[in-house]
Formats: structure tokens, C-alpha cells, sequence
């Protein structure tokens, strides 16, 4: 989780709220950005180590993330079990 941020961080002083870097797509009649973010670790403390003081830092990188145009945000938990990875 720490790493991400920092990653995210260093984009910031190209970041423009007028001037988004990530692009767009369609999907179906929605114009979303071509990139998504997954924030399933954001918040998990059994795999992560997630806790309360890594709040600010994710929110820092959130801001970072939505401000260079990502609109799609999966936050699923999970998907499945390992028996289906892959299909």
C-alpha cells in the first residue's frame, strides 16, 4: 500500500484538474477513463496491514488517481476463489 501512493504522488506536479492524463473510453452510452483503479487494499488488514494512520496517504493518492482522469474505481474485495483465476 505505501508504494502506490509515493508512485502516485510523483505524477502530481503534472496533474491538471483541465487537463486530465489518463484518457477516455465508451462504454455503452458512458464516456469512463480508460485506466480503473483498484483500491481492494485501501482497506484490508488481514492481507495489507491496513490502519487508520495510512488514511491520509490513501486519500492523497485517491485525489492523484481521480485528478489525472481515472473515473473507474473497482473496490470488490475479492473475486471468487483461486480454483477460478485465470478463466
Amino acid at each position: 500500500i505505501m508504494s502506490v501512493p509515493r508512485a502516485i504522488h510523483s505524477l502530481q506536479p503534472s496533474i491538471s484538474r483541465s487537463k486530465p492524463i489518463v484518457g477516455t473510453v465508451q462504454a455503452g452510452p458512458l464516456e469512463i477513463s480508460s485506466l480503473g483503479c483498484g483500491t481492494w487494499a485501501w482497506g484490508n488488514q488481514l492481507l495489507w496491514g491496513y490502519d487508520t494512520s495510512q488514511d491520509d496517504t490513501i486519500y492523497e493518492a485517491y485525489k492523484a488517481v481521480r485528478d489525472a482522469g481515472v473515473t473507474v474505481f473497482d473496490t470488490a474485495d475479492s473475486y471468487g476463489t483461486l480454483q477460478l483465476n485465470g478463466r
